[in-house]
């Protein structure tokens, strides 16, 4: 267990994003401007073996209730809703990654705005959805998309290990 701060300062922190095995789901970038939102996810293979993902992900939105949303994230980019989504599956060999972008528009029509506190992922056959913590202000547009998966390139692969840069504020 952590120690308890007694002064003020900044610690790091290495975090294992394969301590938990089989094929975790991160995300590794957030962008927004002019009411577009975007989240970088990234599918990490932590198996011994190769994992077929999915050409584009299923995505349910859920409350912070646990209630699934009725929104669903159709295959695109917004603004690029033509399908020019890759629909192929993509296979990960162990310790490989692979990318997909989450993203909406955060506008206010009409009613009140959605707010998800998690998505839940499912990668492909045989594999057990994910769950992703995460907030996504879905304003009332009731509309998301997701972007095909895209293998890294495997000269550039994706961190097992990310340090964590936190503040400590004392206590006491």
């Amino acid at each position: 267990m952590p120690s308890v701060p007694t002064e003020p300062g900044v610690s790091e922190i290495v975090v294992d994003r394969c301590a938990d095995g089989g094929v975790p789901v991160v995300v590794d970038g957030r962008d927004a401007a002019m009411g577009q939102r975007f989240i970088l996810l990234t599918a990490l293979n932590c198996t011994d073996a190769p994992v077929v993902l999915d050409g584009v992900p299923a995505v349910d939105f859920l409350a912070e209730d646990g209630q699934r949303f009725d929104i669903t994230a159709e295959p695109g980019t917004v603004g690029e809703t033509d399908g020019r989504a890759t629909t192929a599956p993509v296979t990960l060999a162990p310790g490989a990654a692979a990318g997909t972008t989450l993203s909406w528009r955060n506008l206010t029509e009409y009613d009140g705005p959605e707010t998800a506190e998690s998505i839940v992922l499912t990668l492909g056959e045989g594999l057990p959805p994910v769950t992703v913590e995460l907030t996504v202000d879905l304003g009332t547009t009731h509309r998301a998309f997701v972007s095909g998966w895209s293998a890294n390139d495997p000269a550039y692969p994706a961190p097992v290990t990310v340090t964590v840069t936190t503040t400590a504020t004392p206590t006491g």
